[in-house]
């Protein structure tokens, strides 16, 4: 299970706080893989934390199933989803 971290927004965002998905490698040593953020359309999006421009993994209109959802990704999926009313809509390329 992933754990989930809240942190203070820069100044240049739309939304006071952003939360940042940790997990544990099979080595024991903890990492940030993705984070979750509001945008100024008040969307959650779940994207790699390689950047706000990083793989995307989810989407949708409600942080908690956004949030739901991140607890239990596995980092290396190459799925991309929309959730919405806490279902998963996959989304194709």
């Amino acid at each position: 299970m992933n754990k989930l971290v809240v942190h203070q927004s820069p100044p240049n965002r739309a939304h006071p706080t952003f939360v940042s998905v940790e997990t544990v490698t099979d080595e024991g040593a903890p990492f940030t893989f993705a984070v979750i953020y509001r945008n100024k359309h008040e969307r959650s999006n779940l994207i790699a934390a390689t950047g706000l421009y990083g793989r995307f993994y989810a989407g949708g209109r409600s942080q908690h199933d956004i949030e739901k959802y991140a607890e239990t990704v596995d980092p290396n999926t190459n799925k991309q989803y929309f959730i919405e009313r806490g279902k998963l809509r996959e989304l194709t390329g």
